[in-house]
């Protein structure tokens, strides 16, 4: 997922049972969770949050959240996540993070991008 500094979800791809899942809820909890933790314990950004056997991993380009969650391995994930990330410098994919509330279309190349690492 890929959330905007509003705290509303540019882009996400859910791999499983994705109409059970509202990216919008998502982003906006995950959002107010990371306000919280700089409010109460000064963290600039979450890195991690563990919950029963899920992970979610979060990071930073600019002020734009992106946030891996996954079952497995924690280290195989990161460097998932640190690709995806180089690769989201790129110009190529500058219109991710223009600061819009517009959602980012399934059918743009993000998506080709995010296929070949997910």
């Amino acid at each position: 997922m890929i959330i905007n500094a509003s705290g509303l979800a540019k882009y996400s791809k859910i791999f499983s049972n994705p109409e059970k899942y509202n990216d919008q809820l998502i982003a906006g909890f995950l959002t107010a969770i990371n306000a919280f933790s700089q409010e109460t314990f000064g963290a600039k950004f979450l890195t991690q949050i563990s919950y029963k056997e899920f992970l979610l991993l979060f990071d930073t380009i600019e002020d734009f959240k992106l946030v891996y969650a996954f079952k497995g391995d924690q280290k195989k994930a990161e460097r998932t996540m640190q690709n995806l990330k180089n690769e989201l410098r790129n110009d190529k994919y500058k219109f991710v993070f223009i600061e819009d509330n517009k959602e980012i279309d399934s059918n743009s190349p993000l998506t080709e991008l995010v296929n070949k690492y997910f």
